[in-house]
């Protein structure tokens, strides 16, 4: 197996632009719509529905299948109202709106339009505060045409 990496060498990439990352100080969380100041976790993950197709006998695959994406997550919050934990019961539908800004007041838009909860348990370990991790799955939303949709606006 040979690999081609002239173009390595020569290609040239801008300067970073001094940009900063990221943090969990200055963005936002809404949930259905409103304002939820209350999360302590958003975790997702996406999968593309992409698969390799190999055939005996080469060195490379076919055209990959192209399958559907899916998108998994899990919402923890506080657990102040059972407000969250009814849409899990009812098996209503939703939307998470998460906005990343950096200092600079550039925006990271991550949509995800149409969420259904799959599971809901609040997590009483003891005294203190009282946690409910909230799986969910983001579905085709007809208006974005996706189940994710990320949007970048910068200042």
């Amino acid at each position: 197996l040979s690999l081609n990496t002239s173009q390595v060498g020569s290609s040239t990439y801008s300067a970073d632009g001094n940009k900063t990352p990221f943090d969990s100080f200055t963005g936002s969380i809404t949930e259905g719509g409103s304002a939820i100041a209350t999360v302590t976790a958003l975790e997702f993950s996406l999968e593309n529905g992409i698969e390799p197709l190999f055939a005996v006998g080469s060195a490379t695959t076919q055209r990959p299948a192209i399958g559907k994406s899916r998108l998994t997550g899990t919402l923890t919050t506080y657990f102040e109202s059972k407000a969250l934990y009814e849409k899990f019961l009812n098996e209503t539908s939703s939307a998470i709106v998460l906005t990343l800004t950096d200092v600079a007041g550039n925006d990271y838009i991550i949509e995800i339009g149409n969420v259904k909860y799959n599971s809901g348990q609040p997590d009483v370990s003891g005294e203190g505060a009282i946690t409910i991790a909230m799986d969910f799955v983001g579905l085709y939303d007809t208006s974005d045409a996706s189940n994710i949709k990320v949007t970048r606006t910068p200042a």
